[in-house]
Parts: structure tokens; C-alpha cells; sequence
């Protein structure tokens, strides 16, 4: 077993060579910002394809003369709008500006592998960060469009939708939250345009009929655009306000706007006038000579539109200021703050966009002041509590319980966590778990000494055994009365904010009784050999990218166990006499998280080895399969080996507010020894479950709902259907 240590250490230190280590980027005056649309050169007309304004030549000259000012102008953080096809738009100028990039996909119609109508279209927004800051992707934000699903590889919607971006900056070790979106782009609430659309009646180019479906059209998008940015605020109030935040986006209205005004107000943000011309625009429908094209009362294709078509072309006409970048209030006390605008004259008589750039430039450093570390010691917490009662239908019966968790009771960042639950049937679990400081605080964080603390109770009055070994039979099952209780301590240092360490000791009791007369079991044991107790060492290592402890969307976790499985002494010479020839339990864990597609579906997978070493291993030492986390399909401890290996897939999905939904896949085996393991024989079920995010009372911990999302799952196995209530996701 020597040899499976040293490769579980050697691949350790791979992976850990194989990450690029934590680079906390100086801070820099100025800090430069930059914000553009920049412009998709397409009509927005037809089903099959959307015609281009321009041919690829003077696409890929627009696209020279956007790198050359930027490569210019050395931004530290660059928000793009429009950008199509925005997954190589974007990837393509992050490389040749030496950058790191985000993005979001917004409007592609359908689309599998990047393939289906409207061909060759894929809209967008992005954020690009200098290497050195750390760019996070942290959330996709839909404000506006009918139900889809949006992402690089996969989209599905029939309507123009409105999204946000969320992503995170690291500077100086301090986190800043970057914010992207493209408002609606309908005719803005403006007197010329009444004007305009009242002479349009006068002059006979509509009815009164079409006057009042287009006057009806045009609030409908002037409500509409109030409601996104109802939805983005609503997003933004969520975040935490003790970190500073970065919007930049084409919010399609003025400066004098009430959208506008209401962002400044209602986000809490800092105003950034131009200079050194206060009136200046963004959308500058006399210069610009790429707004003509929208001006156009044709499509691309030369084909007269509609009336609602000729109305935004009118609305062109009017040159204003549309595009913006804006701090919030973390920002106040900055020395130095300017905005101006850029890629705002031609060159080589070329236009980089539709849209000029605004930039600002910020002297960052005392905006950071007081803002918490990022991967810090966690900031001292005030005294938090929640409680929760459930009450849930079961097999003939019911069962009931509550959780309950509290936070810094003494001012540590220490917290207690209970689970209390009971059925009518007779079953009864407790779990008290203490942590100082708070095992979700210190996620993805460098902390010096942790300490854990767990009591788990658990007894079972219809515990089932159907035999040991992969090929035990369902038909044999015995039922019998179980009892657990498990003890553990431990410490735990971090070596980075994602890896870190874990000694621990653990006593477990476990007692089998009320065995069948005549059956296996009570010919298996004596009256006393049914109870047994252990006290082990165990070292533990882990890997933890995680954007959260508890339901994470994003990130991997990797982690090695070896536990010694000794009888227990209350001798401690008689312990480590025994140290010398026990069987030692190791268990390898890998855990994977992706978003797949907006709304957020994440794509779960995990994968589970253990393997306690050693000859005639009791049965209460054997590693258990089946059940709630493992085989859903397949009654609790359904399988017992020595060896056992467990796959998972899951796809969680949004069904409505606090309502989810999970399709999976579970295949698992065991085996009586190492060198059976294989392929051959392994069992494979699907499940369907639904997860409920219950009311939390005092949420302590953002984003994290931990005790407080209900399980409810249901396993289609080879022999039965299982069915499992619990809190949190299965992994």
C-alpha cells in the first residue's frame, strides 16, 4: 500500500504544480477602465441568418483599429457590450491584449455546438481583466426575455433577452466586483421622438391605427427597460456592500433619464461627468459614420421595413449619451477619478464602432481601504442564529426534525450546527457539529488553525442486510436494528486558499441487534461480538476551488484520507501497540462543478474510491454502497466490500424560484479485494429528485444554503425504487 500512497501525494503535488499560483496584483495608478459597445455589424433581420452591415474586410478593419487603441491605452479592466460571435470575439482580443476574459451569451437563437439559426450569431457581453487580477466568473444575471437556456455550447430561446454579468478582480489580495450588461435598445422616452411619431400620423405615413400600436410598442419598451433595471438592482443589492463594485455597460438612456438617475440613486453609485465636456455623447448619430446604418429605413438587404423598424431609425437620428462606467460608493473617497471618452475620431477613416469607449481612470489604492481580504483570515462576524423545523411524508409514516446553526456566539467566528431528526417508525439521527472558525468562512481562504468538532448519533430500527460482496442477493435481505455513534476531532491548517490539511482522531460504536431467529446474522455473531468500538488517526489533504462550501456551481474539490481502523483501548500504550498491525482505511474523492447554461444548471460530478486493507474484516468495518448519497436506486448499504467505487452525474436545474430540479445518474461496485477491481459488474440506476431552498430566518452566510435546501430524490435501481428525503445536495 506504500506504493498507492506515494502516487496519491505525487498526484497531489501535480495538480498543485499544474495551478497557477496567487498573484496579487500592485496596485497601479492610474487604475483605467474602459467601456464600449462594440457594435455586432449586424441588421437583426430574418430567421435563418442575419444579414451584416459590412463585408468581413471592413469587420476585420474595425476590429485593427479597437486592438491598436486599446493596446494603446493599457486598460486594467475592459466592459464590452454587442460582442458577436462573443465567445471568439472575446477569447480572440483577451489574447492579443495579453488578457484575462469573461462572457456571457445573450441572443443566439438555437443553437447546439454553436450551430443553427441565425447562422454565424452569437451576441454578448464580456469583461477582460489584466493577468495578474484574478478574473472570476461568478454569476449569470437574466433581467429580461421569455424562459431558455443560454450558453456557449448550448441555446435555446425565440426573443431578444437581456442579461447581466457578474464577475470578481483581486487587487492587493482585495476583491472588486465587476459588473456588464446591455440594457434594451428600444426608442428612449425623448420628446423629438413623440415629435416625430406624431408627425409620421400628420403626414399620412401611418393611420391612427398603426399610430396607437406603435405608440403602444414604444412604452411597452420603455417599461420594459425600467423593469431590467429593476431586476439588476435587485441582483446588486444581493451582493455584499462592504466590497467595491465596477459597473460598465450601454444602458440605451441619457444621463437625465430616469433610468439613469434611479442606477446612480437606488445602486448607491458615485456620478462620473465627462471631461472635459460635459454634454458629450456616446451614440453621435452626425459623426459617427457607422451609425448611419441604423438610420437606414431598409434592412442589410435593401428591404423596406416595417413601421416599428422606421420608428428606431428615427430615433438614431438623435445623437446622446448612452454608454457609461460607474463606482458605487466604496469608491467616494478616491483621490483621483476622470472620465473621458475614446475611440471617439477615426482612424485611418475608420470608426471602431457604432458607439464611442468611455474611460476612467482612478487612483484605486484608498477605495480599498477597509475592504475585506479575499483570501484572508475571515473578518470577524456578529452573532447570528437560524432554526428551521421540517416536517416530511416517509414510507408509513412521517418524519420530523428541525436544524439550527449559529454563528459567533463568542465573538470567534465559531459556529454550532445541529440536526435533529425523528419518524414515527422509530429512527432517530442527531448531528452536532462545532467549527472554529466556521468550515464555510474558511472557504477558499488562508487561515492558520482550524478545529472541528462531531457528534453523530444515528439509529435504525429497519436496517437491512442482503449478504457481503457484489453479487450478495436482494431476496436474502435481512432486516435488523442498528446504532451508530461517531466522535471526531480535528485540526486542519491551509498552505493556500485552496489547499489544506487535516489530523483528526475518531471513535465509532456501532451496535447490531434484533436479528432474525435462524437467520445469517444471528448465526454470524454471539450475544457480544455484535458490538464493536474503534478509535482511529486519520490524515486528510484537500484540494478545494469551491465557489461555496455547500450547493457550489463552480470549481473542484480533490481530496486523500488514510484512517488506521483500530479496536478500541482506553489504554494508550495498548493503542499504538495496535497502530502497528491494523487495517488502514484510504479513501480518494474528486468533485467537479460547472455551469452549463443560464438559467444557472450546473453540471455535478463526482467520484469516489475507498479501500480498507486487511483479511476477515468484520461486518461493521466493510464499506458500505447504496442509498441516499451513493446508489440512489438501491436500498441503504446495499453492497459491502472491502473495495468500493462510486461515479456520479447530476444536472441541477432551476424549475421556479425556490424550486429546483436534479436528473442523475449513479453506477457503483465493490469488491472483496484490490486486485478484483474492474469494470465488469458494475450497477447503474437514474434518479430524478426535486430541491426546495426553504426560508432561511437570519442568513448569515451569502449565496450558501446550506441547511436549508430540502433533497428530495427518487432512484430507479435494477431490484427497487428508493426514496430519500434529506437536507442539501447528495455531493
Amino acid at each position: 500500500m506504500r506504493s498507492v500512497r506515494v502516487a496519491v501525494i505525487y498526484l497531489f503535488i501535480l495538480i498543485i504544480a499544474a495551478t497557477n499560483a496567487t498573484q496579487l496584483a500592485a496596485s497601479e495608478k492610474p487604475f483605467r477602465i474602459i467601456n464600449l459597445n462594440v457594435w455586432s455589424g449586424s441588421d437583426y433581420q430574418g430567421l435563418l441568418k442575419f444579414t451584416p452591415w459590412e463585408s468581413p474586410s471592413q469587420m476585420e478593419k474595425r476590429y485593427q483599429v479597437l486592438l491598436a487603441e486599446f493596446k494603446a491605452a493599457k486598460p486594467d479592466v475592459i466592459f464590452i457590450q454587442e460582442s458577436s460571435p462573443v465567445d471568439r470575439f472575446t477569447r480572440r482580443l483577451a489574447r492579443e491584449l495579453n488578457m484575462d476574459e469573461i462572457h456571457q451569451v445573450c441572443i443566439a437563437g438555437i443553437k447546439v455546438f454553436g450551430v443553427g439559426p441565425p447562422l454565424g450569431f452569437k451576441e454578448g457581453n464580456a469583461i477582460l481583466a489584466r493577468k495578474g487580477l484574478e478574473l472570476t466568473k461568478l454569476d449569470d444575471w437574466k433581467l429580461s426575455g421569455s424562459p431558455g437556456i443560454y450558453s456557449e455550447h448550448l441555446s435555446i430561446h425565440f426573443d431578444e433577452t437581456v442579461s447581466a454579468l457578474l464577475g470578481r478582480i483581486n487587487i492587493d489580495g482585495k476583491p472588486v466586483y465587476l459588473i456588464c450588461t446591455h440594457l434594451y435598445a428600444g426608442p428612449r422616452d425623448e420628446v423629438p421622438l413623440a415629435d416625430s411619431l406624431k408627425a409620421m400620423l400628420d403626414g399620412g405615413e401611418i393611420t391612427r391605427y398603426e399610430y396607437e400600436l406603435l405608440f403602444k410598442r414604444w412604452q411597452k419598451g420603455i417599461d420594459r427597460r425600467e423593469r431590467e433595471l429593476g431586476a439588476l438592482l435587485d441582483c446588486i443589492h444581493k451582493l455584499s456592500t462592504d466590497i467595491p463594485m465596477i459597473f460598465g455597460g450601454d444602458l440605451n438612456a441619457p444621463p437625465n433619464s430616469s433610468v439613469v438617475q434611479k442606477f446612480i440613486a437606488d445602486g448607491r453609485f458615485v456620478n462620473l461627468p465627462l471631461e472635459p465636456n460635459q454634454e458629450a455623447v456616446t451614440w453621435d448619430a452626425i459623426n459617427n459614420t457607422n451609425t448611419e446604418y441604423s438610420q437606414r429605413k431598409t434592412d442589410a438587404r435593401n428591404l423596406v421595413k416595417d413601421n416599428w423598424y422606421v420608428f428606431n431609425a428615427i430615433a438614431a437620428k438623435l445623437p446622446r449619451r448612452l454608454d457609461y462606467i460607474f463606482l458605487n460608493e466604496k469608491f467616494a473617497g478616491t483621490d483621483s477619478i476622470r472620465s473621458t471618452l475614446m475611440l471617439d475620431n477615426p482612424r485611418e477613416d475608420t470608426f471602431a464602432s457604432d458607439h464611442y469607449a468611455v474611460r476612467v481612470d482612478l487612483d484605486i489604492s484608498k477605495s480599498l481601504e477597509g475592504v475585506p481580504m479575499l483570501y484572508g483570515r475571515p473578518e470577524l462576524h456578529k452573532r447570528s442564529q437560524s432554526f428551521l423545523p421540517v416536517l416530511y411524508p416517509i414510507n408509513n409514516g412521517v418524519g420530523y426534525g428541525l436544524t439550527a446553526y449559529m454563528l459567533s456566539a463568542f465573538r470567534k467566528n465559531e459556529s454550532f450546527e445541529l440536526t435533529f431528526d425523528t419518524t414515527t417508525q422509530g429512527d432517530l439521527t442527531g448531528n452536532l457539529t462545532f467549527s472554529v472558525p466556521d468550515f464555510r468562512l474558511r472557504q477558499r481562504r488562508k487561515y492558520g488553525i482550524a478545529f472541528d468538532a462531531v457528534t453523530d448519533y444515528r439509529k435504525s430500527k429497519t436496517s437491512n442486510y442482503f449478504g457481503i460482496g457484489n453479487g450478495s442477493f436482494y431476496g436474502d435481505k435481512e432486516q435488523y436494528e442498528r446504532e451508530t455513534l461517531d466522535l471526531s476531532f480535528g485540526a486542519s491548517r491551509s498552505f493556500s486558499s485552496y489547499l489544506s490539511g487535516q489530523l483528526g482522531f475518531r471513535y465509532r460504536s456501532v451496535k447490531l441487534s434484533a436479528f432474525k431467529t435462524d437467520g445469517v446474522l444471528d448465526a454470524m455473531f454471539s450475544r457480544d461480538s455484535s458490538s464493536r468500538r474503534y478509535s482511529n488517526l486519520y490524515q486528510s489533504v484537500y484540494y478545494d476551488t469551491r465557489d461555496r462550501f455547500s450547493n457550489p456551481t463552480r470549481g473542484v474539490l480533490l481530496m486523500e484520507e488514510i484512517e488506521p481502523v483500530t479496536n478500541y483501548s482506553s489504554i494508550f500504550s495498548d493503542f499504538l501497540d495496535r497502530l502497528q498491525s491494523c487495517n488502514i482505511k484510504y479513501t480518494l474523492l474528486a468533485q467537479s462543478y460547472m455551469v452549463l447554461w443560464y438559467p444557472t444548471t450546473v453540471l455535478a460530478l463526482r467520484m469516489k474510491a475507498q479501500h480498507i486493507t486487511g483479511t476477515n474484516i468484520p461486518l461493521q468495518s466493510l464499506i458500505p454502497l447504496g442509498g441516499a448519497i451513493t446508489l440512489r436506486g438501491s436500498p441503504q448499504d446495499r453492497y459491502l466490500g472491502s473495495v468500493m467505487a462510486v461515479a456520479n452525474a447530476e444536472l441541477r436545474f432551476p424549475v421556479y424560484n425556490w424550486l429546483g430540479g436534479v436528473v442523475a445518474w449513479d453506477i457503483g461496485r465493490v469488491w472483496d479485494s484490490l486486485n478484483e477491481a474492474g469494470f465488469p459488474g458494475w450497477h447503474a440506476n437514474p434518479a430524478l429528485g426535486i430541491r426546495i431552498a426553504l426560508p432561511d430566518i437570519d442568513m448569515v452566510i451569502p449565496l450558501d444554503l446550506s441547511n436549508y435546501l430540502l433533497r428530495l430524490d427518487v432512484g430507479f435501481g435494477e431490484e427497487s425504487t428508493e426514496y430519500f428525503v434529506g437536507f442539501g445536495q447528495a455531493f
